[in-house]
Order: structure tokens, then sequence, then C-alpha cells
């Protein structure tokens, strides 16, 4: 029996004070402070990744070439990488849910191409993952074969089917995905400067590889305000991911209203060296969880890490403590019933000014 005492275990949605009293598979919470060991610090199920791409794991040995290069060399790279070193691609994710579990990394959002983690997730229980599996397409025909192939691959990974993001799927692609997945998407935002350019201008350097890539311009001039072309009120809840640009006036107010904010500031500073200004976490702060997108544009795939960024921003450390955890929870819809089932502990305390883990039982 493990027995918990702290002023700030999370239980039912919220911090509190008390005591925490586990045993086998359940746990009991005293609104009071018992007799047992007392942690000063956040006492909770586990931290919250709310987007990475765990299969892109096997290519942190190549992403320094990307280091600060931008997006539209990003996507090109990765058009010729992603098929390397995939001899090492199932040990390396299992590498990647090793370090999560050191640091307290219990929950995880994690978006999909393939079905090469299914048989890694199913085989490793600690974790909770809500899947998304990613479309994108700026070819409007979309064949039935296709869409049956997708919606059978999410099905098997119990995903949801999320579009990719504004610059990368057709109108034809956006409606389908709309009316077939209405609860819940994640959806790639405004992460850099070249995408604000591909709606405003003629020619942009995203255009510029699109054509390289061998897709006909004329699908490029079908492209819409990245608001109006990609967020559908159809759609019960959006996880906006990046945001370094992103302009509030363009998202409309019923579905800002309910959308979460993921933010993956050490990524976008490894690949554009710019990342989401201080003046929009603070203002959306009860509204922003954590993620680290990939091994293919980030040196370290580490809730921690971005908590740590977040310190010099003077923001107080139950805000972030709350954006790594309970925001994520409401983000990804984890339920108390899920929360309870993976009650994987832990201790998250501030030392020499920075966050560290104790994961207390799993």
């Amino acid at each position: 029996m493990l027995k918990i005492c702290g002023n700030n275990i999370y239980w039912k949605r919220k911090f509190q004070k008390g005591t925490l009293i586990k045993s086998d598979n359940s746990a009991e919470f005293y609104p009071d402070v018992l007799e047992g060991d007392f942690y000063d610090g956040w006492i909770c199920p586990g931290l919250v990744n709310a987007h990475c791409h765990l299969e892109l794991s096997h290519l942190k040995k190549l992403a320094y070439e990307v280091k600060g290069k931008g997006m539209a060399f990003f996507i090109e790279w990765i058009q010729n990488v992603r098929n390397q070193f995939l001899d090492s691609q199932n040990s390396e994710i299992q590498h990647t849910l090793i370090d999560f579990q050191k640091e307290g990394t219990f929950f995880i959002g994690d978006i999909c191409n393939s079905l090469i983690t299914k048989p890694i997730k199913d085989a490793n229980q600690k974790f909770y993952f809500r899947n998304f599996w990613e479309v994108f397409g700026l070819n409007p025909e979309i064949s039935d074969d296709k869409w049956s192939s997708i919606l059978e691959n999410a099905k098997y990974l119990n995903a949801f089917v999320s579009l990719h993001a504004p610059y990368s799927c057709s109108k034809n692609l956006i409606e389908k995905v709309h009316d077939l997945y209405p609860t819940l998407q994640s959806i790639h935002l405004t992460e850099s400067q070249e995408e604000i350019e591909y709606f405003a201008e003629e020619y942009s350097k995203l255009a510029d590889v699109f054509l390289k890539m061998g897709i006909p311009s004329e699908f490029l001039n079908q492209k819409l305000p990245y608001s109006e072309a990609i967020l559908s009120e159809k759609t019960q809840q959006y996880i906006l991911v990046h945001n370094v640009f992103i302009d509030l006036l363009k998202i409309p107010k019923k579905i800002f209203e309910t959308c979460y904010f993921c933010i993956c500031p050490t990524s976008n500073l490894f690949l554009h060296n710019q990342t989401i200004s201080p003046e929009f976490i603070h203002s959306f702060k009860d509204k922003i969880c954590l993620g680290t997108d990939s091994y293919a544009s980030n040196l370290e795939l580490s809730i921690i890490n971005e908590m740590n960024y977040l310190i010099p921003l003077k923001l107080n450390n139950e805000e972030i403590v709350m954006m790594a955890t309970i925001n994520g929870y409401k983000a990804l819809l984890i339920s108390d019933f899920i929360l309870h089932k993976y009650q994987n502990l832990v201790h998250l305390y501030e030392k020499n000014q920075k966050f560290q883990t104790q994961v207390l039982c799993g």
C-alpha cells in the first residue's frame, strides 16, 4: 500500500490538498492530510504529450539536417528520408516510450501514417494512446479504394481520422473528413511563416516544393484562406497544433470556444528558429496543452523540456503543470474513468528552477 500526502494531488479534475492511498490497482483520495509520505509538489496520473509522431522516431539520426531550414525544406526532406533506417524503426519507437515512462509521460496523442506502432502500443499497456490517422492530399479526386483503406486503418488503430494541415489538403478531402469524423481532430496550423506566404502570395517556397513533387499547379490554385479551408463547425472539438503565426480573427467563434491549442516550442525553435509568442501563451493558458512533435523535427521528445522552456516566461508553476496535465486530458478527451485506469502517479517538483519528475508507481 502506498500512502502519499500533499498540497497538490490531482483528483476529480482538479488539484486538491489531501492524501492518496493506492493499493494494487485501486486508489482512494482523502481530503485530509493523513500520516504518510508528504510531497511538496504535484502528484497526478501522468504527463500528457498531446502531439507527437512516434513512427518517425527512427529519423533522429538525421534531424540535424533540417535544423533551422524551415517548412518547405522539411517537407521535401521528409519525403526522401522517411523510409531510411526502417530496420531500426521498431526499436527506436520502443526507446522513445521508455524515455516517456522515465519522465512520467503516460498519455500520448500520436499522429499515425502507418500501422507500424500498432503491435508496440498493444504491448505497452502502461500508456494511453489517443491515435489520429492523418490524411493529406491536394488532388481533389479521392478513390473509393483509398477511402476504404483509410477507414479500415483508422478503425484498426482505434484512431480519429484527422486532416494534416490547410496547405496539404484539398477542399474535397476536407469536406469528406468533416462529414465522417465530427468528434475530434488534431490539425497542424500556422507552424511557419511559409504557410502564411503560401495562402497570401502568388509564389511561395511551399508551392515550389509541391510543383517539384509533381502536384499540378491547378490544384494549388484552388487554395483558400487557412481557417475557411480547414475548420468546420461540424467538428465538435479541435486540437490546433503549433499556432506560431495564428490569426485568432480567422478562428470562428464556435470553434474557438471548444478548441485547445497544443504548443511545441522546442520543435518550432529547432526547425524554424521561431516559436509561439509569450503573449499568446499568457492569454490562453487555460486552453494550452503541450506536445513535442517528432524526432524528425526535435532533438528530444520530452514534456519536461517543454515545461522548463515555459519557466522564463513568468508563468507560475501551477499554470505550467496544468498545461502538461489537465489541459492535455481535456484536449484529448481523456475521461475520469481512463485516468483512474492509468494511475501512473508522478511526483512533479521544482529544483534549481527546473521541473523534474519521480514516477511513484507504474
